[in-house]
């Protein structure tokens, strides 16, 4: 990258070719070559890299859940969900999915959908650190729906 920032093309496209030669699935050495390759207009090449890791993308839970948080922090929930939804469709052993659906539910007020994707985040975390987190969640979230029902 440095080598394209500094605008020394020829030996940036070498270093990206060689990058994709040890290691074919290096998407970042592709989408630089990629961007390389529309800033010295060859726009038809760029192009058709940029689709080939779009393909990639798609089929990658995680990306769907770096997208899901990406909608979920500029508030649009919809977005969000199906973006969770799908990385859950993708990988349903993945808690990062269920914790965005959980957040997404709780900002929303859809207190039982909340918990139940929180359980389910819980139940699937694989390390005690998270799932320590979760049960704290759900803890608070126990106290806050007892407090709702209190008022009512």
């Amino acid at each position: 990258m440095l080598l394209r920032l500094t605008n020394l093309y020829p030996e940036a496209e070498v270093a990206y070719q060689y990058a994709i030669t040890l290691d074919a699935d290096n998407n970042t050495a592709l989408g630089n070559l990629a961007l390389l390759y529309n800033l010295t207009n060859r726009e038809q090449q760029g192009n058709a890299i940029l689709t080939q890791l779009d393909k990639k993308r798609q089929t990658n839970p995680y990306y769907h859940i770096s997208l899901g948080n990406d909608a979920y922090a500029t508030g649009r929930y919809e977005d969000a969900i199906a973006h969770f939804k799908k990385a859950r469709t993708l990988d349903n052993n993945l808690h990062d999915s269920d914790f965005g659906l959980a957040r997404i539910y709780f900002q929303l007020g859809d207190l039982k959908l909340a918990k139940k994707y929180l359980t389910m985040a819980n139940n699937k975390a694989d390390f005690d650190h998270d799932k320590q987190r979760y049960e704290s969640k759900l803890q608070a979230l126990r106290s806050h729906t007892a407090k709702l029902t209190d008022y009512q």
